[in-house]
């Protein structure tokens, strides 16, 4: 390779040599100050290294006086072994730093440093495409062996940067490739399917769970009723059973009194009757009108025992108010039995209204607006919560009450049978009422008989006309004795105070209630059972909405599925995927795994370069710290262990060479290489222990190795063309090194890890090699050549 550095205006003692010969190892020696060292620094900064890093002022100066420079390099080869054969490349730079405000030397060398870098005439966007081209490294004799190993770490860390920027722009591109891909395909509708599926699915379960808390809180509330009702059948036994009891003691005692009144007047009527002599006229009407009597009495009998027995048949008690509350009863079942029945024309249509006010009022009970008024009826205020229990209480009787047409009629016409009976009943309290008066006619005739006849068939009249008024009395008191104790024995179901009590006593503890709590758990319940209803129709129209979303979104996945599956222009997604590919015929779940699984790929693949960089970024920082340790002669922390040791493992087999254990560890073998503690150690070839610290080696061991140890590093450079400039050596290394220094340089070109190598001298006579070419502006300034140590002796 051919090096060419033109800067025409250059001042302020600034200099620098013009070229470089095409030469495998060549020589380039000079006078001091002729710009030997400024032109391989100029090449490492060409090549993306920062030799300025740590010298601002020579930086500042630099960038002040240097001028426009150009430079130019010939002779590149396209491949690593430098041997491609073909066309050789050109890489050119122009620059000019004198407008540059900034004091520090920049840290990283940038495309922005430079005004045009071309290869063959075409621009070069980033550095990196020139780090791929040329590596141009300086190994200085002039350093310690601690700048030595030092400037090995920091070598180490630039290729790592490098090879960060690498990543950093694949794992960009990669974003931007799969980002262009997967545009048609955009996430977001599988990503809110598998919401949607998930939702479902938890609601699902909630529905279930609400559904059995509900059907739970129904039977707690159905015992709190119940012992509800066993309380109030307690409290009106106490309450009625008292009074009944007293008037059934009342009537007992009258009755009794009536019957001795019937029988006592009974036998003083027969006899009266022994005794008199009546006329047979008078004693036949008397006899008569006692016949019609008793058969009226007889009659009334049989109708008071009908009427009982329709009642009883009926189950209401035998008295007219009773009757009239029973024709209520069945007017108003009538009534709703017919109401149903013209329900059931409309049926579908009301359950429809009744669903959608009960999904529209559920979601806002359930969200707190239970209380708030939605509407106004007359002077009264509806809520939003009695408004839906109202609408849920007739969807419910629509949904689990409405019967058939044939139960509805089955019903009217047990209606109609009970009406009938009602009717019947009806008719004997009329009936009743006549005998009742036809007995009370018989009576005044037997009275007025007694009237008519003398003293003794007026006797026998009187004491007939008594007796039936005593056993009229009879049945009246009998009759309402009888309804008493009917109306005593219908109180509590017909169960003993006792039971009651204690049937009370069992529906409390099922309940899981007292009687001094009983009313409030009554009213926590209903309550809870109405927020049960009030989200579980919450749930209900939240599950139909889902259910609408779901097919919307699987309508769209299998959409881009089928889109995926027969467009030319995603080919290349398609292979990319292979079997992995979306199916349209899948179903929504599936459909969503798989469109995600899609997305996640790519996320993965670019999380994956990023994480690379991010781990190279971490590597860097940690070798840029334990240089900056090896330098400052610091120990290094724990966290720099890894990097240290691994190091250290590399120096030690670097310093293992034949060569640098024959001219630096008396030919022995080298056991350690400790960074800590800034020392070598190792055993003579008699087996005697050395240790050594890295500042007490000569400038000439340190130079030797030195140039080894960066020689080797070569081999790590991944540019297909690799210079090394070995620069500061003259000074250091006597004849004997600088042989070896020739042999060691000359097997890395033969190798192929170095294509070309540039040796730095200071300007001497007589001149060492064959002189090529003599350049400057004054006499001999600088010469370049070959380098051959064993020519020149």
């Amino acid at each position: 390779m051919k090096f060419t550095l033109n800067a025409p205006e250059r001042s302020h003692g600034i200099r620098i040599i013009g070229s470089i010969p095409d030469l495998r190892l060549c020589r380039v020696e000079g006078l001091n100050g002729v710009g030997k060292t400024l032109a391989i620094h100029l090449l490492e900064i060409c090549t993306g290294q920062q030799p300025y890093r740590t010298r601002p002022d020579a930086w500042r100066t630099l960038c002040q006086y240097l001028g426009p420079v150009e430079v130019t390099i010939e002779g590149l080869s396209a491949e690593r072994t430098g041997r491609d054969g073909g066309a050789p490349h050109t890489l050119r730079f122009a620059f000019d730093w004198r407008g540059r405000d900034d004091d520090a030397a920049p840290r990283e060398i940038t495309r922005e440093l430079f005004d045009e870098i071309t290869l063959d005439g075409e621009p070069i966007g980033e550095m990196d495409e020139v780090r791929h081209w040329l590596s141009v490294v300086r190994v200085a004799g002039d350093e310690t062996l601690t700048q030595t190993i030092a400037g090995i770490v920091a070598h180490d860390r630039e290729l790592l940067r490098a090879a960060s920027r690498v990543a950093a722009s694949r794992g960009d591109r990669a974003d931007r490739v799969l980002s262009d891909l997967l545009r048609p395909f955009p996430a977001e509708p599988a990503q809110r399917a598998f919401v949607v599926v998930e939702e479902t699915r938890a609601l699902a379960v909630r529905r279930k769970e609400l559904e059995r808390e509900r059907s739970e809180q129904r039977e707690q509330l159905d015992r709190l009723e119940q012992a509800q009702a066993a309380r109030a059948a307690v409290s009106d036994v106490a309450a009625n059973a008292e009074t009944l009891g007293s008037e059934i003691a009342r009537l007992r005692e009258q009755f009794a009194t009536a019957q001795t009144r019937s029988k006592e007047s009974g036998e003083e009527l027969h006899a009266a009757r022994e005794q008199a002599r009546l006329s047979t006229e008078a004693s036949k009407q008397l006899k008569s009108a006692e016949r019609t009597f008793n058969l009226r009495l007889g009659k009334l009998k049989r109708t008071e025992e009908a009427i009982e027995a329709a009642a009883g048949r009926i189950g209401i008690a035998p008295d007219p108010a009773a009757l009239a509350a029973a024709h209520e009863v069945l007017e108003r079942e009538r009534r709703e039995v017919a109401e149903k029945r013209g329900d059931l024309t409309d049926l579908f249509a009301l359950r429809d209204l009744l669903d959608g006010l009960v999904t529209a009022l559920a979601p806002a009970a359930a969200g707190g607006l239970r209380a708030r008024v939605v509407a106004t009826v007359g002077e009264q205020s509806v809520t939003a919560g009695s408004l839906l229990d109202a609408v849920r209480r007739r969807r419910d009787r629509l949904v689990t009450d409405a019967p058939a047409v044939e139960e509805l009629d089955v019903r009217l016409s047990a209606l109609e049978v009970r009406e009938q009976a009602l009717d019947e009943l009806s008719g004997l309290f009329a009936d009743g009422d006549k005998r009742r008066k036809d007995l009370v006619d018989a009576e005044r005739t037997l009275q007025e008989l007694g009237e008519q006849t003398e003293s003794a068939e007026h006797s026998v009249a009187e004491l007939a006309a008594s007796h039936a008024a005593a056993q009229r009395v009879e049945i009246e008191v009998g009759s309402a004795l009888g309804a008493a104790e009917r109306q005593l024995a219908q109180l509590g179901g017909g169960l003993s105070p006792e039971d009651l009590a204690a049937e009370l006593d069992r529906r409390l503890t099922e309940a899981q209630t007292t009687s001094a709590t009983l009313q409030e758990d009554l009213r926590k319940a209903r309550g809870r059972l109405a927020a049960f209803d009030d989200e579980l129709d919450a749930a209900t129209s939240r599950r139909d909405q889902l259910e609408s979303l779901a097919a919307e979104l699987r309508e769209t996945l299998a959409g881009q599925a089928s889109v995926l599956a027969a467009g030319d222009a995603h080919a290349r997604l398609r292979g990319a995927l292979g079997d992995r590919a979306p199916n349209p015929a899948h179903d929504l779940e599936d459909l969503a795994r798989a469109w995600v699984a899609v997305h996640e790929a790519e996320e993965r693949t670019v999380l994956r370069l990023r994480a690379v960089r991010g781990g190279l970024d971490r590597l860097v920082g940690s070798m840029n710290e334990l240089v900056e340790v090896i330098q400052q002669g610091e120990r290094p922390s724990p966290e720099l262990d890894a990097v240290r040791k691994l190091y250290q493992a590399r120096m030690l087999q670097q310093l293992s060479q034949p060569e640098l254990l024959e001219a630096l560890f008396d030919g022995g073998e080298l056991t350690r290489v400790d960074l800590a503690a800034r020392e070598v150690r190792w055993h003579t070839a008699a087996g005697e222990p050395r240790v050594r610290p890295f500042e007490a080696f000569s400038s000439g061991e340190r130079a030797f190795a030195y140039v080894q140890a960066r020689l080797a590093a070569m081999s790590e450079v991944s540019a297909f063309n690799r210079v090394v400039a070995i620069d500061e050596f003259g000074a250091f290394l006597s004849r004997d090194r600088l042989v070896r220094l020739q042999e060691v340089v000359l097997r890395q070109l033969d190798e192929g890890l170095v294509h070309q190598a540039i040796v730095v001298l200071p300007l001497t006579r007589p001149v060492i090699g064959t002189v090529d070419q003599e350049v400057g502006t004054g006499a001999n300034e600088y010469l370049t050549g070959v380098f051959d140590v064993l020519a020149a002796a």
